[in-house]
């Protein structure tokens, strides 16, 4: 990179010409570990310090820069802390006993979970996996599909020092986490870090997170060389993608698909591959998208760890957990029924998000419960129950408040949708006719309207006909229009027969808008009040002799075939 920065440097340092140091052997390092800790006064018999060169050949093989003599001089400088650390609690008998002597326990940092969590390395499996697996998801609901690949990876793991080859051989540390929000993607990729480390798959137990957005700089050319670097940075420990769907070129720009491709590429290479643990997470349809990108990418990460939706029971317990996190409790358990009941409701309500919705209604109860012990007074819906002395425990009339105001808010969040589209509907559709998209023409006739015959081919849009068609879909964000529109490509729906669309079963679509389904409820909606207009028009149509021809644009892509957002741009003349 120096030398491109002035070509005169290039023609006067000829690489050609350099000389090259290459990293230290272990026989190498082991010397001068010798060598260190003579310097410094202290002792190491040699089974400790081949377990130390081990640590060094690690960093080796999975670090780019490997620090070679610096490096044995940090991880000594390490373990002489622990070291003394160790030695602190010790009298005086105790350590003249033991002396100035480094053991294997010294070159170990535990992970940074928990100060008692076991490190594992391969020579060192957990001796009971079931309370392994456990503990490090002691905290989350559900997770059965990860203890699972857990469990899987502990058995090669066994099974593969019983034969004497490396576990990496067959166990796959790439992962597709799918899975509706809330359930855990995000939380459960923050945790493999620690996991993966312990078992000794992995040299570090950091997780570098980035978005899809990361990966683009918006430049042309560029997109590959900064993916590479996010790789790079994230070289040993876990790299996880939140939302990776969103590296569909579709609907993050053409240079994704420059992204996707040097993904596939780094997955393959001998320093990346099995030297860091890759997690993408997204929702389940839009990943299958996606991967037919670049079929290689499905390819590269074939470990798929399913989150479910969470259960009333799910959501009951999960509640609990958070509210004894807050310090709460609720008043008695007869109200465990009631509370049950209370939670199916909040699952049907509009964009159900699991815990994360569960995280909100703790919060709301914890305000109107705080509320109601520091100031003393009812609040709406709530009771004070006078024989209560605990502050902490919560009487089921707040928690039955919060989920009333939970309740409300999401219904109320449907309600504001549906003001807007009224609102909207004095508005003209915009001309998004230049925001064209590549895709494949399909041949369709175009409904055929009859106007008066001496109008302009291209009207102003007085007509109250032409502005009810016009105005339909302005009240949609165009990424949620986009997304029906690749949606329904994928399952093969002409979108360019309009009475095909309004007809389409878009009970098709509830996976993957599940968040949002009252939306394509609405969608669907008005497209079958655009069907009932061009049949009137068609109707009219045949019983004059001269008449004019709509002519349909898309208000997403500006494309004359696509009828998921259709609306009328202009007339043309037509004979009959």
């Amino acid at each position: 990179m120096l030398r491109n920065t002035n070509p005169g440097l290039a023609r006067r340092f000829n690489l050609q010409d350099a000389f090259y140091f290459e990293d230290y052997n272990d026989e190498d390092l082991l010397s001068i570990l010798m060598e260190k800790v003579k310097q410094l006064d202290m002792k190491i018999d040699m089974d400790t310090a081949l377990e130390a060169i081990k640590m060094l050949a690690e960093q080796r093989r999975t670090e780019l820069h490997f620090g070679n003599g610096g490096a044995v001089e940090n991880l000594l400088s390490s373990a002489k802390q622990r070291m003394m650390t160790r030695l602190k609690n010790c009298s005086g008998p105790q350590m003249a006993l033991a002396g100035i002597k480094l053991q294997a326990s010294d070159f170990s940092a535990l992970p940074d979970l928990s100060n008692e969590t076991t490190v594992y390395t391969m020579t060192s499996i957990p001796a009971e996996p079931a309370n392994f697996i456990d503990s490090m998801f002691a905290h989350l609901i559900g997770c059965g599909n990860v203890k699972k690949t857990v469990k899987q990876f502990i058995s090669t793991i066994a099974f593969a020092q019983k034969q004497g080859r490396d576990p990496l051989e067959n166990i796959e540390l790439n992962f597709f986490f799918g899975g509706g929000p809330g359930t855990g993607k995000t939380t459960v990729a923050r945790i493999m870090g620690t996991l993966l480390k312990s078992l000794g798959l992995i040299s570090k137990n950091t997780v570098t997170e980035h978005s899809a957005s990361d990966f683009s700089t918006g430049f042309a050319g560029q997109a590959g060389k900064q993916t590479r670097e996010i790789f790079r940075a994230a070289l040993g420990g876990v790299l996880f993608i939140d939302e990776a769907y969103r590296l569909n070129p579709s609907k993050g720009g053409a240079y994704m698909r420059e992204v996707i491709d040097e993904i596939v590429q780094i997955l393959t290479e001998p320093v990346f591959k099995n030297n860091m643990a890759v997690i993408v997470a997204g929702y389940e349809e839009d990943m299958d998208i996606l991967f037919k990108v670049n079929p290689g990418l499905k390819s590269r990460i074939q470990t798929t760890v399913k989150f479910e939706q969470f259960t009333i029971e799910d959501s009951v317990l999960y509640l609990k957990m958070k509210l004894r996190e807050k310090g709460l409790q609720i008043c008695s358990e007869h109200d465990a029924g009631q509370l049950l009941r209370e939670c199916q409701e909040l699952l049907l309500a509009p964009h159900w998000s699991n815990g994360r919705d569960i995280d909100t209604l703790a919060t709301i109860i914890y305000q109107k419960h705080a509320q109601l012990v520091m100031e003393d007074r009812s609040i709406p819906g709530c009771v004070k129950v006078d024989g209560l002395s605990d502050d902490n425990v919560v009487d089921f009339s707040v928690i039955k408040a919060a989920f009333r105001d939970l309740i409300d808010q999401k219904q109320g969040a449907i309600a504001a949708f549906d003001a807007q589209a009224q609102a909207a509907a004095a508005c003209t559709a915009p001309d998004w006719a230049g925001l064209a998209l590549a895709l494949a023409p399909r041949p369709s006739a175009a409904p055929v309207a009859l106007h008066a015959s001496k109008q302009p081919s291209e009207p102003s849009g007085d007509s109250d006909a032409r502005r009810e068609v016009s105005n339909q879909f302005v009240c949609f964000e165009r990424e949620f229009l986009l997304d029906i529109q690749e949606a329904m490509q994928y399952l093969d729906i002409d979108i360019g027969d309009l009475e095909q669309v309004a007809s389409f079963d878009i009970q098709r679509l509830a996976a993957k808008f599940e968040r949002n389904f009252d939306l394509v409820k609405e969608w669907q909606r008005k497209i079958q009040l655009v069907w009932e207009q061009a049949k009137r028009f068609k109707e009219e149509l045949a019983t004059k002799k001269r008449a004019q021809r709509p002519k349909w644009r898309c208000a997403i892509c500006g494309l004359p075939h696509c009828k998921v957002a259709p609306y009328i741009k202009g007339y043309e003349d037509v004979d009959l």
